[in-house]
């Protein structure tokens, strides 16, 4: 008996201690779960902080579990409207679900909008207070962003597809339409809705080429062999053109053929531009044969005169005068030709000089073609509808000779103007739109080939100029040895040699009174020697412009002119750093300012100049500008190449080769003002070119 209630006893207390195990091991399992499962998992009290967080959600911000324990989700993650939610779940009791909900870390914006579907589930108690919050998260910013990139990648696709300047036209192998581009769609004249789902023969297959058309069409999806194909083709208001189709096959993900599809090029054009190119090699051999722009001309004009068909053609180029005389023409009579060769664009009005210039008239809006060209079929229909003030904006040389066809096709070098064609006939209706485009296009080339002309005899004349400066340099170098070379003998050389002759003097003197005093006399002698080393010094390249820079040389430099030149008041404005100027300007400054002030002294007459050294915008920017007599620049020039002098030619060529722009503008009796400026930053490392 007292066994059988032992064994109850501890039947009891076993089946009391069952529970208890269960419980521990669910709630293990529990723990487990909790933390291997990938979904971010937190539970939260009333007051949104944290009791705990699964490994998931931890590492999701680069944290340990325990340090979420008893923080503030908002104060982690502060967000006003979310906070507004968990709010609204504590209030109602009603969970919360989320798709896709951006959200931004606000400690750490560089990992940008991250995208969440989230839950937000009450933990109700028995009386249904909320106790807590469990917050459920799944980063889905991979598959939104995957979305977003198949979006856009879609949209960039159509994007190309419609903006394709060539039609693009697919089919399956069962020969029906399943996709057309716009551009294929504004080639034939049918619609998108008209195209799709038809089966071959295409309605823009032409009926008396359908059986033909089949056949290539046949023998492309028998063979699989891809090839360029001219078919003639139709569009929807019956109008035939040429076309190029360049077929590819199409192929499904796993490599299973499933199609065609071609690009459709309208090669009409090209066709009829065949001649045209032919042509226009003939154009481009002249250019290549010509010895020089007047024979290149009269080839050109050839061409142009046997395509036009019209009896008179010609070829104006401009010219340094802004007149634009005929350089090479035919079929003018010498009574045109003496009253419209010598056309000025600065004086002049008619048709021609506008075209040249660019500028058309509203009269001349009319006939002028896309390319700026004037092209009028029948000039006395044209003129009779003019107002008597339009009328006056034409010299009507044109009409007065009796040309019913006149054209004016603009030559330029890019945005350079450099000519026109001329084309007139006296019969009407002699200049088809299509000649008249053709002219326009070899205008283009024969602008290049004038522009090329043009800068072959700019560089024969550079190369001569640098032959001419080449010899100046050099004669100024020998002339400046010959007058160091004189004044070394008349100066230096003399001192020396009453020194040479008074220490000879001296040292035959026995008494050592008479040979201090014979010392003594020599030593105005010896500082005289000394002083005229110094000048002949500061003439070649004065010490103060190593010692202390250019602006206290320009200030000493500008001192001893004033001293010599005492008539003549010298003003100055140096308003730049000295560290703002590179090295390697600071003697073309001072040979420019030397040599400049100098020209003033001599030749300018003038009682005033001002010199201004300033900084303007990364361009360093010297001037000088007097009041006197003034000059022609042109004139001066030609002048300083015959008596061979440097001058202007000298501080031109040290500020060119030193990367600045050197002007002079000066006319008689308004002074001159020279300017020399320099882009500082393409300054910087230079060598010393002076």
């Amino acid at each position: 008996m007292q066994n059988k209630v032992e064994i109850q006893k501890r039947m009891k207390k076993a089946r009391s201690r069952r529970p208890t195990l269960r419980a521990r091991k669910s709630e293990e399992l529990l723990e487990k779960v909790f933390s291997s499962i990938g979904i971010l998992i937190a539970y939260l009290d009333r007051d949104f902080h944290f009791v705990r967080v699964n490994r998931a959600y931890a590492e999701a911000d680069g944290k340990t579990p325990e340090f979420f324990v008893g923080k503030n989700h908002f104060e982690l993650y502060p967000d006003e409207e979310n906070e507004r939610i968990f709010r609204r779940v504590v209030e109602t009791g009603e969970p919360y679900v989320a798709y896709e909900k951006p959200f931004v870390y606000a400690h750490n914006p560089e990992r940008g909008v991250t995208f969440w579907d989230w839950g937000l589930q009450p933990v109700l108690e028995d009386d249904g207070t909320v106790s807590g919050l469990v917050l459920g998260l799944v980063d889905v910013t991979r598959r939104v962003q995957a979305r977003e990139a198949a979006r856009k990648e879609a949209a960039f696709r159509k994007g190309i597809e419609e903006s394709l300047l060539c039609g693009i036209a697919a089919v399956d192998l069962e020969g029906r339409q399943t996709y057309v581009n716009p551009a294929f769609c504004r080639m034939v004249g049918w619609s998108e809705e008209e195209l799709l789902g038809k089966p071959y023969p295409f309605v823009y297959w032409p009926h008396e080429d359908q059986e033909r058309i089949a056949r290539e069409f046949r023998s492309l999806f028998k063979t699989g062999k891809p090839r360029a194909m001219e078919m003639r083709l139709r569009r929807k208001n019956g109008e035939r053109f040429d076309a190029l189709v360049l077929p590819s096959p199409v192929f499904d993900d796993a490599g299973k053929p499933v199609g065609w599809v071609a690009s459709v090029n309208d090669v009409t054009e090209q066709k009829e531009n065949q001649r045209r190119i032919e042509a226009t090699n003939e154009v481009l051999k002249w250019f290549s044969r010509a010895g020089n722009r007047k024979e290149y001309l009269d080839g050109v004009l050839g061409l142009v005169h046997r395509w036009s068909g019209c009896r008179c053609a010609g070829i104006r180029v401009v010219v340094a005068s802004q007149h634009i005389p005929y350089e090479s023409y035919v079929g003018f009579s010498q009574e045109f030709w003496e009253a419209e060769n010598w056309l000025s664009l600065e004086h002049d009005q008619c048709a021609c000089i506008r075209v040249v210039l660019g500028k058309p008239d509203p009269q001349d809006l009319p006939v002028m073609t896309r390319a700026g060209s004037f092209l009028c079929n029948d000039t006395e229909a044209f003129v009779g509808e003019l107002s008597n003030g339009e009328r006056g904006r034409f010299r009507g040389a044109c009409m007065r000779c009796g040309f019913r066809t006149v054209a004016i096709v603009p030559v330029r070098y890019r945005d350079r103007i450099l000519g026109a064609i001329h084309l007139a006939d006296e019969r009407p209706d002699n200049l088809p739109l299509r000649v008249i485009e053709f002219v326009e296009t070899i205008s283009g080339i024969v602008g290049e080939a004038v522009h090329r002309f043009n800068l072959e005899a700019e560089l024969r004349q550079s190369e001569a100029r640098l032959r001419q400066v080449s010899l100046e340099l050099l004669n100024a170098q020998e002339n400046e040895r010959r007058r160091i070379s004189r004044e070394i003998h008349d100066s230096i050389g003399q001192s020396l040699n009453a020194i040479k002759y008074r220490v000879e003097d001296t040292l035959l003197r026995k008494s050592r009174v008479e040979m201090a005093e014979r010392l003594r006399d020599m030593v105005p002698i010896v500082q005289e020697a000394v002083e005229e080393t110094r000048r002949i010094q500061s003439a070649l390249r004065p010490p103060i412009l190593d010692d202390l820079g250019i602006l206290a040389t320009l200030n000493w430099f500008l001192r001893e002119f004033q001293g010599t030149y005492r008539g003549l008041q010298v003003d100055r404005s140096l308003s730049v750093a000295e560290e703002e100027i590179p090295e390697a300007l600071k003697t073309v400054i001072y040979r420019v300012v030397q040599e400049a002030l100098n020209n003033v002294a001599k030749h300018s007459r003038a009682k005033r100049v001002f010199l201004c050294l300033s900084r303007k915008a990364g361009r360093l920017e010297l001037s000088i500008r007097d009041d006197g007599v003034g000059f022609e620049p042109a004139l001066v020039a030609d002048a300083e190449a015959e008596r061979k002098g440097m001058g202007m030619t000298s501080m031109r060529e040290r500020v060119s080769l030193s990367g600045g722009i050197f002007s002079v503008v000066s006319a008689p009796g308004s002074g001159t003002t020279i300017t020399a400026a320099w882009e500082i930053e393409s300054t910087q490392g230079r060598t010393d070119s002076a």
